[in-house]
């Protein structure tokens, strides 16, 4: 979610001129009325985007997945139209369930690769001269920092180049591991989740805002708990959560803060 900066209390209830806040039939301010966490103010019904489903705040732009707002219009529930494998997953029939298999692999990590080598390269060669001038000392702490930084990246760039991101579902569990290089993974037993969505993730980059997909798990505590991150397909997401819940033998039910039914 992105971070916004507060808008200045003043005015009426949650820093919104009194005139702009939600009133009843009789003129009077509702105090109960569900405000924005970001700026305070509060959310009026048309501020809910039903074909979204996500709260875009009038004020202060904060854009916000969840359920629709107290006494907004509640249709039915549209059931998930069946989402066929998307080319990049490999669904794979096992003795016990199913794998399923995704590459992290996209264009710009091979442009990551190439920084990476510029940037690893010029600090090899720094310490080098240091070692050999016998010059190592506060110049070399001072490049931690920086040192660190490209450790990190290309870590990240390697991961991105090389890792398959590898679900296992079978009756008792659901387990995610990335591979070859070890990133942190989730494992579940079945007898403890209730069920499994997709949520959407706005984010800014140099391009404009874009979205990005997570499929989540809601243990039977009420709980939910984030089972894969970082998917720039819907249909990779929902077809992720379909092939678990088929093969846990969950029903597809609705759950607040899900990525809207109606994405047309």
């Amino acid at each position: 979610m992105q971070k916004f900066r507060r808008r200045p209390a003043g005015g009426g209830a949650g820093g919104l001129p009194e005139a702009d806040a939600p009133r009843d039939n009789r003129g009077v301010t509702r105090p109960n009325a569900p405000r924005c966490p970001s700026c305070g103010s509060h959310f009026r019904l048309e501020d809910y985007d039903t074909a979204k489903g996500v709260l875009s705040c009038s004020y202060c732009k904060a854009l916000l997945t969840l359920a629709a707002p107290p006494g907004a219009p509640r249709g039915g529930v549209a059931p998930r139209e069946e989402v066929p494998t998307p080319p990049e997953i490999k669904l794979l029939d096992t003795k016990e369930g199913i794998e399923l298999r995704r590459a992290w692999f996209q264009p710009m990590f091979a442009f990551l690769a190439l920084f990476c080598v510029v940037w690893d390269g010029f600090f090899v060669y720094i310490f080098v001269r240091m070692i050999a001038e016998a010059a190592l000392g506060v110049p070399a702490l001072l490049m931690i920092g920086h040192v660190g930084a490209g450790v990190a990246l290309t870590y990240w760039t390697l991961s991105g180049l090389f890792n398959t991101t590898i679900i296992n579902v079978d009756p008792r569990r659901v387990r995610v591991r990335h591979r070859p290089f070890p990133w942190a993974g989730a494992s579940f037993e079945r007898d403890s989740i209730e069920q499994l969505y997709v949520k959407a993730k706005q984010s800014n980059g140099k391009d404009g805002p874009y979205l990005s997909y997570s499929v989540w798990v809601v243990l039977r505590t009420k709980r939910a708990r984030e089972l894969v991150r970082g998917l720039s397909d819907a249909d990779v997401a929902l077809f992720i959560e379909q092939s678990i819940e088929r093969t846990l033998g969950l029903k597809d039910r609705s759950v607040p803060g899900e990525l809207a039914r109606d994405r047309d």
